[in-house]
């Protein structure tokens, strides 16, 4: 972990003279999320997730720069990441089946992702392509991590982990930009994945307060990548932000269990209504973001508790 740290720290110390009219068209980004992120190392439901990431602007004179015909369209951003999750229920030291409200699982996928900005509009397609179950190794990771520093040891990994299946999704997501008033805008988002482990919609208003950016030139979006570098070292945004979202959950593989491959014996039943709160602050530089939120959700399992978890955002432009 400290080396990709360094790494981002390493490239951030480098400056870009004599470039105001180039766009920086790549990035590269690390996301943590980790309930450590709140001091509590109880690891608790989604306990751990890993998102590295590279974005690029597409090219204006692509033939798939504009795939949707958008007349006003400012840009078009496409990546590419490796993601590692991992859930588990609230108690790591149950060994019976009562003591365990929800089953074990392992995530490892890659997601492409393709979006446009236009006007005060963003709109995602994409897709992820991986593997849930024993085969991510994620019982191994995280025994041996709890191990080596001294934390509770999870002790249903054998007996109460989702078997082994394909993770398949196509995923869709809209953004628009409803309000815009001095330091205040409201944005509000609709998102619909379907797939083998998670099917899905959800609809969400966030609100950004401070200094921002347009939809298609924020950090919120993922949209710094192809601006053009301005030669001073003021923030382009600084923001306090705060999302509340309601989700509609038709299947999640994580708790009810895999449909395709040998059943798992342990499953729950998920929640079909799912609320999260996220609140946190963003920042934006001329080549190097930071972004640090905190979630609280609902209940994700008839039975079972709500939680909450932290991310933590590092991304680089060059």
């Amino acid at each position: 972990m400290k080396y990709i740290f360094a790494t981002f720290l390493l490239l951030n110390t480098f400056h870009l003279f004599g470039q105001e009219s180039a766009p920086i068209n790549h990035e590269l980004s690390f996301q943590f999320d980790n309930d450590l992120l709140f001091f509590d190392a109880g690891d608790r439901y989604y306990t751990n997730g890993l998102f590295f990431t590279y974005r690029q602007k597409i090219k204006e004179d692509r033939s798939w720069s504009n795939l949707f015909g958008f007349q006003s369209l400012h840009k078009s951003i496409f990546h590419v990441a490796f993601v590692s999750k991992i859930f588990n229920p609230y108690n790591l030291k149950g060994e019976k089946a009562e003591e365990i409200d929800r089953p074990y699982a392992g995530e490892l996928y890659v997601d492409g992702l393709y979006t446009s900005y236009w006007g005060q509009n963003r709109l995602a397609v994409g897709v992820d392509l991986g593997w849930l179950g024993t085969k991510t190794r994620s019982d191994d990771i995280q025994t041996n991590l709890h191990t080596t520093f001294g934390w509770v040891r999870p002790r249903g990994w054998r007996d109460y982990q989702i078997h082994d299946t394909p993770i398949a999704h196509l995923y869709t997501g809209l953004s628009r930009e409803i309000v815009s008033i001095g330091p205040l805008s409201l944005i509000s988002d609709v998102d619909v994945r379907v797939g083998t482990i998670n099917t899905n919609a959800a609809a969400a208003i966030t609100m950004r307060l401070g200094r921002s950016q347009p939809l298609d030139a924020s950090v919120l979006t993922h949209a710094r990548t192809g601006e053009r570098i301005a030669n001073d070292r003021k923030c382009k945004e600084l923001f306090f932000v705060t999302k509340t979202q309601l989700m509609h959950v038709f299947y999640d593989a994580t708790i009810e269990g895999n449909i395709i491959g040998e059943p798992s014996p342990f499953v729950k039943s998920a929640e079909p209504w799912v609320w999260m709160q996220s609140v946190g602050v963003m920042l934006s530089m001329k080549t190097f973001d930071l972004q640090a939120l905190w979630s609280f959700l609902g209940r994700e399992v008839v039975g079972g508790r709500p939680h909450k978890y932290g991310t933590l955002v590092i991304a680089k432009r060059f």
